[in-house]
């Protein structure tokens, strides 16, 4: 008897792909110059995807796809047995899914088995006994020599941007595994071919990627940003890791296929980049709703239906790793980022930044896009990825009125906002002065 929602078991099989010879009684297909049969890995252990092609020479061969997925192993005597339930077009009954099968490892490299032709283990004694055989054979892999680059690999764990996926280099350097927020495993990728890596802080290389049980290769192009910050471009899936990079176009792909990662728990702060003091352009460009950040919504509002972004001080805090910004709106605090990493591409800065005091509505990080236009700069805060492609969350046409140096008590980002307070206040003792005379 089978139990039919036995939770799944990792397969035994280690290390595929395989090469696969199999048999229904009338020959085997799959030896040395016919057609190849494969059996590949899935991106979760408990299942195995069999390839099989037809012999044309061989009766009862057919090209099929069927997955295999384990649900129990057990030793009797000197053998083993795994029952599985197959999964294909042709299985469409319990009792055509599950099977019962009998396996021994006969190298390192070679496993051999025998399929029962129900849904049931009697009969099942020796490797003779099946209604299909089949002959694993472990194919060396293509990949032993190629890493990803060591820049990436240091940090071992990284995550997207906005916090929806981590990804993990193994210690070897070779493969890599994505991982949703859930810490469920989404893909798992591993290098095949190093395409270039002569330029600086660049990498293009072929990977094999593995999605359920659907893989593939694609061509991978990773960029080093900063020492915590790297960016990836992938192109689409290719059955031959051949084509992969040659029909690959990154700059057509960059926009919308680019994944901006960071490393470790907790960012460094680094210098900010366009150091300065910045006031808005007025813009047809510009949002119509309220600028607001974070939990200051309420406080914006307060101030009516205009509230704005009127100034920004980059890099004018002692350490120079802080973005300061101001709205026309009094009792709305200076809102602060912490700059961890940044990069120029031709006219466009980007910067990853972090709030300094973060409120539940705020992500965790953000990149601020400067993109140079005119005299002028148009300044986008996104959250998923540094690109301009991404959907801002805003856009402000901001220009330079001065250097932090010509900032001073009253017009530092932190004394301004008081100055008409002070000001008020002076009068105010001036009056009452005047009054006792």
């Amino acid at each position: 008897m089978f139990r039919v929602d036995a939770k799944q078991v990792t397969c035994p099989f280690k290390s595929p792909p395989f090469a696969v010879e199999y048999s229904k009684g009338h020959g085997e297909c799959g030896r040395e110059g016919e057609p190849p049969s494969r059996a590949e890995s899935c991106t979760d252990d408990t299942r195995l995807v069999l390839r099989f092609q037809a012999c044309p020479d061989v009766p009862g061969t057919e090209a099929a796809v069927e997955e295999l997925e384990c649900l129990a192993t057990w030793k009797e005597s000197s053998s083993h047995y795994l029952v599985g339930r197959m999964h294909h077009s042709l299985a469409t009954t319990d009792e055509q899914r599950y099977r019962c099968f009998i396996y021994q490892k006969t190298d390192s490299r070679t496993y051999q088995l025998a399929q029962s032709g129900e849904a049931t283990c009697n009969g099942m004694l020796t490797l003779g006994d099946g209604s299909r055989t089949l002959k694993l054979r472990r194919l060396d892999a293509p990949h032993t020599k190629c890493k990803f680059p060591s820049w990436v690999t240091q940090h071992g764990h990284w995550k997207s941007l906005d916090y929806s996926h981590y990804y993990h280099f193994s210690h070897r350097n070779a493969s890599l595994k994505v991982t949703s927020l859930a810490g469920e495993t989404e893909t798992k990728l591993m290098c095949h071919t190093i395409v270039d890596s002569e330029k600086h802080n660049v990498a293009k290389l072929v990977v094999h990627v593995v999605s359920g049980c659907q893989g593939g290769y694609r061509c991978m192009t990773i960029h080093k940003r900063d020492s915590h910050v790297i960016q990836m471009q992938q192109s689409a899936l290719f059955t031959d890791p051949v084509e992969a990079c040659s029909s690959f176009n990154e700059e057509s792909s960059y926009s919308s296929n680019t994944i901006t990662m960071i490393a470790g728990k907790k960012l460094p702060g680094n210098k900010c980049p366009m150091e300065g003091r910045y006031s808005t352009v007025p813009s047809k460009e510009e949002p119509k709703e309220d600028f607001t950040f974070g939990e200051e919504a309420g406080a914006s509002s307060k101030c009516g239906h205009h509230t704005s972004l009127q100034s920004l001080y980059v890099g004018c805090a002692p350490n120079h790793d802080t973005m300061e910004f101001q709205t026309n709106c009094r009792i709305v605090p200076t809102t602060s980022y912490s700059c961890h990493g940044s990069w120029k591409e031709d006219s466009t800065t980007y910067v990853v930044v972090s709030p300094v005091n973060r409120h539940s509505n705020d992500a965790h990080h953000y990149c601020f896009i400067f993109n140079q236009v005119g005299s002028n700069i148009l300044l986008q805060r996104v959250a998923a990825t540094c690109a301009i492609a991404s959907r801002p969350e805003w856009m402000f046409n901001i220009t330079e009125v001065g250097t932090c140096n010509e900032t001073n008590a009253a017009s530092s980002p932190n004394h301004l906002r008081y100055f008409p307070l002070i000001i008020s206040f002076i009068l105010l003792c001036v009056f009452y002065h005047n009054t006792q005379r």
